[in-house]
């Protein structure tokens, strides 16, 4: 369903529950933030659910830049907590830092 829109070398996980976790290695915080606009448009057209086109699909998300020697739960940490926020803001937010 996703894999057109993300780069060969990206991975995307179940995380916890309903969250997913995107990783786009090698990947500028500017380009990233076009891809996650493209999936965000993509969730939310009917046409992409197929025989379900009455789903009305948003998602939420914290969109970070891993900092050279930071340890890699610091940086899951700050895209939560701006998950978070975007999830306080409304759905089908996405906030980028």
């Amino acid at each position: 369903l996703v894999q057109p829109l993300i780069g060969e070398s990206d991975v995307l996980a179940r995380w916890d529950g309903d969250e997913f976790l995107l990783l786009l290695p090698d990947t500028s915080l500017e380009l990233a933030q076009e891809r996650v606009a493209c999936l965000r448009l993509h969730f939310a057209d009917p046409l992409s659910w197929g025989d379900r086109p009455e789903l009305q699909v948003t998602f939420s998300g914290g969109l970070v830049a891993h900092r050279q020697g930071e340890p890699v739960h610091t940086t899951l940490e700050r895209a939560a907590l701006l998950m978070r926020s975007a999830k306080l803001a409304g759905r089908g937010e996405v906030f980028a830092r």
